[in-house]
């Protein structure tokens, strides 16, 4: 883990989120000249007792132009203070619009070949330990791979008291690859396309590929380390309250993975919650946004146990 040594904490600025408030920006400084960016929203003037870590996914897009995710799940937690981390080779002047994600010809060379799920747990674990004494309860929520970040730093690590996954899909990130290429593949040769993404999935796994490789504005680190992972062993490591929520019409990851996990995680910490008619982004088969739905039943569960 990369070791932290300078506090900078300086305010810059603030960022006028709609409906929420104003982020300051803070910078965490470390011996790997890789520093780390976080937005800080207040509600109570300080006074808030708990902290709510959102995590965005896999795009190329700073946090702070998340708005979407802001202001939907930036709620669920009442009176909560707001925390965001940047990802490593994007800030708020990468893109000058919200909710877009930059385009693969745009996306910063730096955040690409850098990005990696270590590099981001590590970040997260080094920035709640500098903010966690100021707060009684500390929750974690990510969607997609935000969602894989927060198991991992809960298992980890002891910076948070509950964590809330939403839509990461089953228990190896190859499954969701694979699966998410059947579904949105339009030619007639689906089996001779499987088969080359699996030779190459391997190849990345084994990190047999040079290391400026880049597809789907990832580097090969990114895609070592994530076809790595083992979803269903981090989370029955997870000791705290786990809330794992999946959308059952969800292309993007495979649902009948995530399936075949829940069923062989039998542990009274962990809830899990699915969604039937619902895809990635919440929507129903009528492109209607749903997400209420699920954000009250967040609501709901985190008030059962605290």
């Amino acid at each position: 883990m990369i070791k932290y040594i300078i506090i900078l904490s300086i305010l810059i600025f603030s960022l006028p989120v709609k409906s929420i408030g104003n982020f300051s920006t803070h910078t965490l400084a470390s011996d790997d000249k890789k520093d780390i960016t976080y937005y800080l929203f207040q509600r109570n003037n300080g006074e808030s007792k708990n902290l709510l870590v959102l995590i965005q996914g896999s795009d190329c897009k700073s946090v702070i132009r998340n708005k979407r995710m802001i202001k939907k799940f930036g709620r669920v937690i009442p009176d909560s203070d707001l925390l965001l981390i940047e990802k490593y080779g994007l800030n708020e002047n990468t893109s000058k619009q919200d909710d877009v994600e930059i385009e693969d010809d745009k996306c910063p060379k730096a955040y690409m070949l850098n990005d990696s799920p270590k590099k981001r747990v590590s970040d997260y674990i080094a920035v709640i330990n500098l903010l966690k004494k100021n707060y009684k309860k500390v929750v974690l929520l990510g969607g997609s791979e935000g969602a894989i970040i927060a198991n991992l730093v809960t298992a980890q690590s002891d910076v948070s008291n509950a964590t809330i996954s939403i839509n990461a899909g089953g228990r190896y990130f190859s499954d969701d690859v694979i699966y998410s290429t059947i579904k949105n593949y339009q030619g007639t040769k689906i089996d001779d396309e499987v088969k080359n993404l699996k030779n190459l999935l391997e190849l990345m796994k084994e990190g047999k590929l040079p290391d400026d490789f880049i597809m789907s504005t990832h580097g090969i680190r990114w895609w070592k380390e994530s076809l790595s992972i083992d979803n269903q062993a981090v989370i029955s490591s997870i000791k705290s309250p786990i809330l794992i929520i999946q959308n059952m019409n969800d292309i993007n990851v495979n649902v009948e993975s995530f399936d075949n996990m829940r069923h062989k995680i039998n542990k009274q910490n962990v809830t899990f919650m699915t969604y039937d008619g619902l895809d990635h982004f919440f929507k129903n088969s009528g492109k209607e946004d749903n997400s209420s739905i699920v954000i009250e039943d967040i609501e709901k569960w985190f008030k059962q146990r605290h």
